[in-house]
């Protein structure tokens, strides 16, 4: 379903925003409506980790999840690591910056974020759909435009200077009409997609070692 969902979210952002561009729409920068900063890591990183403390964002909690919206983080640093990295609450739209670059994700929990992200932020509400399908329909480009020796590297100037064309309210409006409602409906399968696998890695083990008779049940 949600699959179904963002793939009729894409079409119709290439639909208002693509193949009925309008002559009067501007070209700006991203940066004249949102403000991007990178992640920070504190150093040396080891120092700072831990099992419990403040949740710490990396690239590989997003890595193989289709879903725009992610809750789980697998590693903490301590609360001293805080003050050196980016704290981020939690519905706030990031975009990888390095190893996979130009990855929109909306980060369902309070968390500080690697420097591998680049955090979006500062934006008029109305834009923050289409700030999400924008990323992802320009990504090939900005792959294009990162750069680095091992792995891509999408610097923060790099998004910042990306021009695009800026719609209008009314345009904006629209769009938002649809997608906000099928966003929500996105978020809420995603919550239940989680509580569905916790029951089943739950149950999986029980049944597996007899614990559960179905004969029983």
């Amino acid at each position: 379903i949600n699959d179904n969902l963002l793939n009729l979210l894409r079409a119709s952002f290439k639909k208002y925003f693509i193949e009925n561009l309008k002559k009067d729409w501007k070209e700006q920068k991203l940066e004249n409506i949102v403000s991007i900063r990178r992640g920070a890591s504190p150093r040396p990183i080891q120092k700072f980790l831990s099992s419990e403390g403040i949740n710490w964002l990396k690239i590989s909690d997003v890595t193989g999840i289709d879903s725009p919206f992610i809750y789980d983080i697998k590693e903490k640093i301590i609360e001293e690591g805080k003050s050196k990295s980016l704290f981020i609450n939690k519905g706030t739209l990031v975009v990888s910056n390095s190893a996979t670059p130009g990855i929109p994700k909306f980060i369902m929990i309070d968390t500080c974020v690697h420097d591998g992200w680049l955090v979006l932020s500062n934006f008029d509400y109305k834009y923050k759909n289409y700030l999400y399908f924008l990323i992802e329909q320009i990504r090939e480009n900005l792959i294009k435009l990162a750069n680095g020796s091992v792995f891509n590297n999408l610097k923060t100037d790099i998004l910042k200077e990306y021009k695009f064309y800026n719609p209008d309210d009314d345009t904006l409006e629209k769009f938002n009409s649809i997608a906000e409602a099928m966003m929500n409906m996105i978020n809420k399968n995603t919550t239940e997609n989680k509580h569905l696998e916790s029951i089943r890695d739950t149950l999986l083990p029980k049944l597996m070692n007899g614990e559960i008779d179905l004969d029983k049940i």
